[in-house]
């Protein structure tokens, strides 16, 4: 998810330049950026999948600061008028809103769904 937040944040910088092209109204980063999706996603687990938990809570933590410091920043024109929800443009809604809720809720969903042995001697 953050790895696709980072295109997002990627996309927002580019965008801040006055000379920017518009991406469009209905491309998400994938198509923005020109990446293979599933090379991407390969490449990207492969990349972290040894990282502690602490290491990726911070990446995420600091991706996102600057995902919305960057959308910030952009007028308007260049946020709505998208096929998302309330007009939002895809190239960042989906990585940054829709996208990570649906992870975050099918990990939920799978916690809830997992029972975790007790530590503690006689339980």
């Amino acid at each position: 998810m953050t790895a696709w937040k980072a295109n997002a944040l990627e996309i927002a910088r580019r965008q801040a330049h006055p000379d920017a092209p518009d991406p469009g109204p209905t491309h998400g980063p994938a198509g923005v950026l020109h990446i293979d999706v599933d090379a991407f996603n390969a490449h990207v687990l492969e990349g972290h999948r040894d990282w502690p938990v602490a290491r990726v809570v911070a990446w995420s933590q600091d991706v996102h600061r600057q995902l919305v410091a960057a959308l910030a920043d952009l007028p308007t024109e260049h946020l709505l008028n998208g096929r998302g929800r309330h007009g939002a443009r895809p190239w960042y809604w989906m990585p940054a809103v829709q996208h990570s809720g649906g992870h975050r809720r099918a990990l939920e969903r799978l916690l809830a769904e997992t029972e975790v042995p007790s530590t503690q001697p006689g339980t």
